[in-house]
């Protein structure tokens, strides 16, 4: 089992992973539990990456070490519990909530993040062209995993009213959501290019483009016109946005599916009277 480096800020790099591991407590230690009783450290809980996050592409069940799975030296039932409910824990401990350890794909559920769902003593839908025209529907929009195994799922109304589902029997499938399709290499339906890009940037499967700054934090997201552009023609990235009106500078990103890439290029550069620089 080997760590998962996540890029971004919050998560720690592999240094920092194997110094922050080796500081915490490991399996087989003994803990003094807030009840007076002693312990042994029998495992840790688990944390999970959710789908539709900002880190999409890293969803799945990782080791949750500030949860501590504990068998009582008494013989009483092994309990689960925080870390810093520990008597002999140190403060001076830094917690290694910036590592991830990847034990597993996401606990399999009847619906995904995006969704259309109905509760089913109200399914009376009218559909047009796949569109669903029914005010009843609703998008599901996050899970709960519980350390028992146990799954809740959020579901929202039109008018972004959230409810709690602890029974997935309640509701029933309308059609499956632009998530679920492109994990499953289905086709994706948008409204538009704007609606596809949004997509792609909301699930972390898009990059900005920085450069050396001589100012903290030392990097720059900005860009002029001319040199964002070239940036774009020799294919690095795939479209410019404005970022300060008055200097003229502009923030250049890159998304991880070429094809959708490609296209963005070329409105991009076709806005500006340009081609793409197929001269390297």
């Amino acid at each position: 089992m080997s760590a998962l480096f996540i890029p971004g800020p919050g998560t720690a790099g592999e240094h920092e992973t194997r110094r922050l591991i080796d500081a915490w407590w490991k399996v087989g230690n003994e803990v003094r539990l807030n009840t007076n009783k002693s312990g042994i450290v029998i495992g840790f809980g688990e944390k999970h990456i959710h789908r539709g996050s900002l880190r999409h592409k890293y969803s799945g069940c990782y080791i949750d070490f500030e949860k501590l799975f504990v068998a009582p030296t008494d013989g009483s039932p092994r309990t689960l519990i925080s870390a810093w409910s520990l008597t002999n824990m140190s403060l001076e401990v830094e917690v290694p909530s910036r590592v991830f350890i990847r034990i597993g794909d996401l606990p399999e559920t009847p619906f995904w993040e995006g969704d259309i769902v109905a509760f089913r003593d109200k399914v009376v839908m009218k559909s047009d062209g796949g569109h669903v025209q029914n005010y009843d529907c609703h998008t599901v929009v996050s899970h709960k995993y519980l350390q028992d195994g146990h799954i809740e799922c959020w579901i929202a109304s039109r008018e972004r009213v959230e409810t709690r589902i602890d029974f997935p029997e309640k509701i029933t499938l309308i059609h499956r959501g632009n998530l679920w399709k492109m994990d499953h290499g289905e086709p994706m339906i948008f409204a538009s290019i704007e609606e596809e890009t949004k997509f792609y940037q909301s699930i972390g499967m898009s990059q900005k483009l920085t450069h050396p700054s001589e100012l903290p934090p030392w990097t720059s997201e900005e860009f002029g016109m001319e040199t964002a552009l070239s940036i774009v023609r020799r294919g690095f990235a795939d479209e410019i946005k404005l970022k300060d009106k008055k200097l003229m500078t502009f923030v250049v990103i890159k998304y991880d599916n070429e094809e959708l890439g490609k296209r963005i290029r070329a409105l991009t550069l076709a806005k500006f009277g340009l081609g793409e620089d197929v001269s390297e």
